[in-house]
């Protein structure tokens, strides 16, 4: 009898087990990821990005490091959407950073009163606050307007934020594109391709491998290298700089729609700038945190 109750039990797992898979089968079948972003007309995304860094230099025996962090938030907005593409409006709500380099401070927050007169302040006094005219594809990737509307970074620019990217050639990528993300069709847990962009003379190359796919959401692994060269100007000097680097990184997407969740990535580079007849390595690590929040 206790044999007969077991054999039960065990075919009644069997079942159990082969409806389960069954049911996995049909919900995996339901996951198949959309070949353009779906997004309509009022929707609204706010992204949320901070930084920290650390950039290290060595010249005739000295080590200079430069730490510090920025912070922003920014607001799209979709005004249209149809077959063919997106029109929205991007709005730089708040930036802010800080850093230090030889003893010297580099503070700014977008919501202090008093940092308004500073000179990076006056600089940024165009860009927070006012709207920015955007049209994407339906693959999520910027249609250039033709008086050349193109997205800019959220980013302060000159002093630590030049400096920033020009030694990461701008791996960061676009934040309004960054919102988005299209798996290759038929992409399952495992799958992996590979794209590459060029930022000024500077080749980063991606790996993506999906970790897991749970409730629509796409968990993917990025790994990269960065590699080529470019003239940079800083404090009024011309030099050259060759870029080397890797970078590692992982995307949450809803694959029902093509939004992205959250980026992370950990970028260190490993440059060399020759200037004044000498060869300065410039190393670092910059971790880069961001979430897209549907309103």
């Amino acid at each position: 009898m206790t044999i007969f109750a077991s054999s039960k039990k065990i075919n009644m797992y069997k079942k159990l087990s082969l409806l389960s898979l069954l049911f996995l089968a049909t919900y995996a079948a339901a996951q198949t990821p959309v070949q353009q972003i779906k997004v309509s007309a009022g929707q609204k995304i706010k992204i949320v990005d901070s930084l920290t860094f650390n950039i290290v230099q060595e010249a005739m025996g000295q080590t200079m490091e430069m730490p510090g962090a920025t912070s922003s938030s920014t607001l799209l907005e979709i005004k249209s959407s149809d077959a063919d593409k997106s029109i929205l409006t991007s709005t730089l709500l708040h930036i802010s950073f800080n850093s230090s380099v030889m003893g010297q401070d580099m503070d700014y927050d977008s919501d202090k009163p008093a940092d308004k007169g500073s000179e990076v302040g006056k600089a940024f006094e165009e860009k927070l606050n006012k709207a920015e005219n955007i049209t994407l594809d339906n693959s999520g990737k910027t249609v250039p307007s033709p008086e050349k509307i193109a997205i800019k970074e959220e980013e302060p620019n000159g002093g630590a934020a030049d400096m920033i990217k020009n030694l990461t050639g701008g791996v960061g990528g676009n934040s309004t594109e960054n919102a988005f993300m299209l798996l290759p069709t038929n992409s399952t847990t495992g799958s992996a391709w590979s794209d590459s962009t060029v930022f000024e003379g500077i080749k980063t190359t991606r790996t993506y491998i999906i970790k897991s796919i749970d409730n629509n959401l796409a968990t993917i692994t990025v790994m990269g290298v960065m590699s080529g060269s470019r003239k940079m100007e800083m404090q009024g000097m011309e030099m050259n700089m060759t870029a080397g680097g890797k970078l590692d990184g992982e995307i949450i997407v809803d694959i029902s729609n093509g939004l992205v969740k959250k980026r992370t990535s950990v970028v260190e580079p490993s440059n060399s700038i020759d200037v004044m007849g000498m060869s300065v390595p410039v190393t670092g690590k910059l971790t880069t945190v961001t979430y897209y929040q549907l309103q």
